[in-house]
């Protein structure tokens, strides 16, 4: 666990700045910025990422522990979440191409 503490702060600020370049790409690149408004949402939770994780350098490790753990927590129940969703679509789009044949 002590590895993982001390990689956490560095690993988030390099996610939250490739997001913050991804998004203006897609905004300002891409779009060439007809879509600002709906990137609008992207770019306020990423600079809130950007400043957690700019934070987190400074936290208390133990604060830190229970971070990653709820992080861990979070990202495992999204992709549980979304694998339960293909699964459930993929069933129904099945049991759909079935009853029509």
């Amino acid at each position: 666990m002590n590895f993982i503490k001390r990689i956490f702060s560095p690993f988030c600020l390099t996610i939250s700045v490739l997001l913050i370049i991804y998004t203006y790409y897609k905004s300002e690149i891409y779009w060439n910025g007809l879509n600002n408004e709906y990137y609008l949402f992207y770019y306020i939770f990423f600079f809130f990422f950007f400043f957690f994780s700019f934070i987190s350098f400074f936290i208390n490790q133990k604060i830190k522990e229970y971070l990653i753990i709820l992080f861990s927590s979070v990202v495992l129940a999204v992709f549980l979440f979304e694998g339960y969703l293909t699964f459930n679509t993929k069933t129904k789009s099945y049991k759909l191409k079935k009853t029509i044949t």
